[in-house]
């Protein structure tokens, strides 16, 4: 665009640099044409004469004068004496026979003092066809335009001379060096507004390029930013065309590609959880037909191990007989024990058994279950701190029992030689759950692993191998806890509690489950 402009303005100012001063010149001589129409025939008077003359004079810049047909100048737009005159001067017609009284006031080449105007020769008032050092430029029926050098001033005038019927010549000259000083003024003028020109139009156009393009630039950085899977740029333009179209659909790809990528990245991040759940799964169940093989191989060995004894005779009287059908039996059981805990955690687990839902309170099965484990604490000098408040709930109860039933073995199994043994059980309000009842236990003894605090609610799972069978259990109580507590909604939890002044250190088992009961 700025190209063009410079492009067009040079253009404009060589043709203006090669034409103006001829088109210049070509008005002023219509303009003597047009100024000779207007005259038309020379009026009687002089004053008629100034009358006329003068109001042409001061709108163009054209000298006019008349010549009488013998040479003499009789009028002449520059005489101060012509000027003067009033209406008394005699007619301008020379065939009266009597010489005016104001002729002649000037000679063929003579000028005025103080204003050298050009006067036409005498033979341009007579023939100027026939004239030296004259070249016509054109004619008419009883006028002639001609071009000529005064000596005098030195400068080429522009001459049109009309002859009337009388004799008399109007001359209308102007002086080509004026036309040619208008030219150069005007061409100078042309040359500063073209110079201007360009200027506000270079800054027109940097102004408008970059407006132009702007939105060209952001819609690159737009496709760059979505080729990048940088779905935040958009673009915003207040434009109404073509451009803003374009640019309110790549902003709808953005939002398109954006949506399918979350989209995308969902199902790959559910696709993830799920390949992780099945590898959990898959590993759990490994461990689990691992830690089932291992548990039950330890009692078969011995059942199998006191059975062939008694076959072989090893026990030689009834007393040693007994004692190796006793092992067998106990062995047998914890099978049995073990077997029914593997069905209770799969029913549980996998909801075959519906929950029988009654109202009760919670601090009713801390009271049954401390009854039927009354001769077992009471032998081992073991005297539960109870801080049992009022917890109304909705639950199935016996499920419930069985829970703390496991959390009470548990802790009694584990507790130490402070002998310290304390159950509580509160209502309070948990941000996820609602209004809850909390039932904990706490026993003093051994912390748990921090490695092991989330792991010890899955089956078989071990802190310590070695002394497993020591404590007895089949390995199942936590996970069955965890099954109970999820089927009602709730939350279990463990933590490690340290000692404090008289309080031993120990650890605190926990469940949550909402006072009204699972939802639906």
């Amino acid at each position: 665009m700025a190209s063009l402009s410079v492009g067009v303005t040079a253009m404009t100012w060589g043709l203006s640099f090669a034409l103006l001063e001829p088109y210049y010149l070509s008005l002023k001589r219509k303009q003597l044409v047009e100024i000779s129409r207007e005259i038309g025939d020379l009026p009687a008077s002089v004053s008629a004469l100034y009358g006329k003359f003068a109001a042409l004079e001061r709108s163009t810049t054209v000298h006019i004068s008349v010549v009488a047909r013998d040479g003499p100048v009789i009028y002449d737009s520059n005489s101060p004496a012509d000027r003067a005159r009033g209406e008394n001067g005699p007619a301008m017609n020379p065939d009266r026979g009597r010489i005016p009284p104001f002729a002649p006031i000037m000679r063929p080449g003579m000028a005025y003092a103080g204003n050298r105007r050009p006067l036409p020769p005498r033979e341009f008032g007579l023939d100027a066809e026939k004239s030296a050092g004259v070249k016509v430029l054109e004619s008419g029926k009883n006028w002639t335009m001609f071009e000529t050098m005064d000596t005098r001033l030195g400068v080429n005038l522009l001459f049109l001379s009309r002859k009337e019927s009388s004799g008399v010549s109007l001359v209308l000259s102007f002086p080509l060096a004026q036309a040619a000083e208008n030219a150069r003024s005007a061409i100078l003028f042309l040359s500063i507004s073209c110079v201007f020109a360009l200027i506000v139009s270079a800054f027109l156009s940097y102004v408008l390029a970059k407006s132009a393009t702007k939105p060209f630039g952001e819609l690159v950085q737009l496709s760059r930013s979505i080729a990048s899977l940088d779905f935040s740029r958009r673009f915003v333009s207040r434009r109404d065309d073509e451009v803003a179209a374009l640019g309110s659909e790549m902003n709808e790809l953005a939002d398109n590609l954006q949506q399918a990528l979350s989209e995308l990245e969902l199902t790959n991040a559910r696709l993830r959880e799920d390949v992780e759940r099945e590898k959990r799964i898959d590993a759990m169940r490994r461990e689990f037909i691992s830690s089932v093989s291992h548990e039950l191989k330890t009692p078969i060995a011995l059942i199998l191990g006191y059975a062939e004894g008694i076959q072989e005779g090893v026990p030689n009287d009834l007393e040693s007989r007994n004692a190796y059908l006793a092992v067998i039996i106990d062995e047998a059981k914890k099978m049995d024990e073990q077997v029914r805990d593997l069905l209770d955690l799969s029913q549980i687990e996998s909801g075959v058994i519906p929950l029988a839902l009654e109202d009760f309170d919670l601090r009713d099965i801390v009271t049954e279950t401390l009854s039927s484990f009354g001769r077992t604490i009471e032998s081992r000098g073991i005297k539960p701190v109870l801080s049992l408040g009022p917890a109304a709930v909705r639950g199935d109860k016996r499920m419930l029992r069985r829970a703390f039933v496991n959390y009470f073995s548990n802790a009694i199994s584990h507790i130490d030689e402070h002998q310290t043994l304390e159950i509580s059980v509160a209502t309070r309000s948990d941000r996820d759950l609602g209004e809850v009842a909390e039932l904990s236990i706490f026993n003093s003894g051994p912390r748990i692993p921090k490695k092991s605090l989330e792991l010890i609610w899955n089956s078989y799972y071990k802190i310590d191998p070695a002394r497993k069978r020591e404590f007895g259990g089949t390995g199942l109580g936590l996970a069955i806890v965890r099954g109970i507590i999820s089927r009602h909604r709730g939350q279990c939890s463990v933590e490690n509690v340290k000692a404090r002044g008289d309080s031993p250190a120990g650890v605190r088992f926990s469940f949550l489950v909402p006072q009204l009961g699972p939802p639906r």
